[in-house]
């Protein structure tokens, strides 16, 4: 929400807001942020939004002279982004209610405001807070004491702070939780070594959106160089901390970009990128930061990776939980699916305030109703505790990948179309390096009726990791095959080729009826009973609980009822069909 839209009993609220993010621990010590902050707040809330200019910021938010020039000076820009990486860091770790969430949106310096709903908050988070107690005043003694004392602990503290925050006992939002020491941008060539400060702030900001990770700007704190022998007796040797080192060298357009994981417990290198990025002129920070960021943390990022490898198979550790099902959020192994869920129940129960384990909770719920469809089994249990976990989720980290993530699925299972849309446009505007988020959401889109929004993603999904394949493929050939291209329908299954997923019979057959080859659906409408025994009385079921359109529903029975004598007339019939909701509830 922008200031045009705000109501007066809104105002109150948001500097409420404001205050406690100035007063938090990730601002204390950051005046220039908190300045740019307040200044644009305020003046939003004033009605003078076409007066926040990187001029204005800059003259009268951090203080610079009149004749300040922002082209030639990137305070306001570099100082932009150390704000949009604090705030995402403070929406991420602290478990304030968040009332109001205020965001900076790159592209301008102008805020925007977020309410959240009553509902939207974890029931079991107090709104009252309690009142700081009065300070006393002190005497002049007292004072000149205090400020010695101040100058020792000050001292102290710099060298401190850091390595403390490392060795503190786990919180509910540290479970599972990785720590990442982002050193500074190394370039090369004729790259500008402003533009390699503002990549390394913007990278910052872009991993701060994903959960369960905690970032330190070695730029800015210079004991973050520990050794590896010096750790062992920190108290945090159990803990997961990596260096990223990157190297980035510009030449007609394109980047060629190098970065390394480094596992700083034993100085192994963990995971390394080697590639070229094109892009246009002025993307060219954002085309760098996506694609680090994704193949760091995305679904099918190095993190996840790498944790879960390391890990021990039993899920009877809350860590090692988080780990396996971040890794395997969309797994279609049913035994491992229930596993998992048993554990992030647990892992809820244990830490209620964990909004990445509500998020995959919601998640695993997600895939346990589908497969419950599959099977003709009533999901609608499982599709309201997928609300209520992705609700929370939300409400706890609002600001972060996998609850964004949960609310997505919710809202496709729920045919919730405007919400699913809305929430869409939103990742892939914050995640566009994640191949498979693009071909997952592709995947959505097609299915709601708009392959012209769906097919692009899924293309360049693949484009990116070809592997993704099976993934996508299936639902280029459902899109074809209602085009009435069955030839290429036919190529996409091909290349598919995934005999043990019934959704892979299932389309063959439909694929072949519709071509005239009524044998050859037969044999593949056997493959399905193969994997799914009994699946003729809830075929309908399964495509209704998948929110497919209606148009796509109405073909599939049509050509199912070439082939399979028995469908079952009351559920399969026309009247059988849901139609996808349009607009939110």
């Amino acid at each position: 929400m922008t200031h045009s839209d705000l109501e007066a009993d809104s105002v109150g609220d948001i500097r409420e807001a404001l205050s406690r993010i100035c007063a938090s621990e990730y601002f204390a010590e950051a005046e220039q942020i908190k300045r740019f902050l307040r200044y644009v707040v305020e003046e939003a809330l004033a009605g003078r939004a076409e007066r926040i200019k990187s001029y204005s910021v800059g003259v009268e938010a951090l203080g610079k002279d009149t004749d300040f020039d922002p082209t030639q000076d990137p305070i306001v820009r570099i100082t932009a982004n150390r704000l949009r990486s604090a705030l995402a860091k403070y929406y991420n770790e602290s478990q304030d209610e968040h009332r109001v969430i205020i965001r900076l949106p790159k592209g301008h310096y102008f805020p925007e405001f977020d309410f959240r709903p009553e509902r939207d908050r974890p029931d079991h988070l107090s709104t009252q807070r309690p009142a700081s107690p009065p300070s006393a005043t002190p005497s002049p003694a007292r004072g000149r004491l205090a400020v010695a004392f101040l100058a020792v602990a000050v001292l102290a503290i710099a060298v401190l702070i850091f390595w403390s925050r490392l060795s503190v006992a786990d919180s509910d939002g540290d479970i599972g939780r990785v720590w990442i020491i982002v050193q500074p941008v190394e370039t090369g060539g004729s790259t500008d070594r402003d533009f390699a400060r503002v990549l390394g702030d913007q990278i910052i900001a872009q991993v701060t959106r994903y959960d369960g990770v905690s970032i330190i700007d070695a730029l800015r704190s210079p004991n973050s160089q520990r050794s590896a022998d010096q750790m062992s007796g920190s108290g945090w040797t159990e803990k997961h901390v990596f260096s990223l080192a990157t190297y980035v060298r510009i030449e007609d357009g394109r980047a060629a970009l190098r970065w390394y994981l480094t596992d700083m417990h034993s100085n192994q290198v963990m995971w390394a990128s080697d590639r070229n990025i094109g892009f246009e002129t002025g993307d060219g920070a954002a085309a760098i930061v996506q694609s680090i960021s994704a193949e760091l943390l995305g679904l099918e990022g190095a993190v996840p990776v790498i944790l879960d490898r390391s890990q021990p198979t039993d899920l009877g550790d809350d860590s090692v939980c988080i780990a396996r099902a971040q890794r395997n959020a969309f797994t279609d192994d049913l035994m491992l699916l229930g596993g998992v869920a048993d554990c992030l129940k647990r892992v809820v129960d244990h830490h209620p305030q964990n909004g990445q384990a509500w998020a995959l909770l919601s998640l695993a719920y997600h895939r346990q109703g589908r497969f419950a469809a599959s099977q003709g089994e009533d999901a609608s249990a499982y599709r309201v505790q997928q609300q209520v976990a992705a609700d929370r989720a939300s409400a706890l980290s609002p600001e972060t990948f996998f609850p964004h993530l949960a609310r997505l699925a919710a809202a496709y299972d729920a045919g919730q179309g405007t919400a699913l849309q809305n929430l869409a446009d939103r990742m892939l505007l914050r995640y566009s390096g994640d191949a498979r988020l693009k071909v997952m959401i592709g995947k959505a889109f097609v299915s709601q009726g708009l392959p012209e929004r769906g097919l692009p993603l899924i293309e360049a999904g693949l484009n990116q990791i070809p592997s993704l394949g099976p993934l996508g493929y299936t639902m280029l050939a459902l899109e074809r095959y209602v085009a009435d291209d069955l030839e290429r329908a036919v190529q996409y299954i091909d290349e598919q080729k995934l005999p043990d997923d019934y959704r892979y019979w299932l389309m063959k057959t439909v694929i072949d009826a519709r071509s005239g080859n009524l044998q050859e659906a037969r044999l593949a409408w056997a493959g399905v009973i193969r994997l799914k025994p009994g699946y003729s009385e809830f075929v309908c079921g399964d495509l209704r609980a998948s929110n497919i359109h209606n148009s796509y529903y109405n073909r599939i029975v049509e050509d199912l009822n070439k082939v399979v004598p028995d469908l079952p007339p009351d559920t399969c019939g026309p009247s059988a069909r849901t139609q996808l909701v349009q607009s939110d509830p």
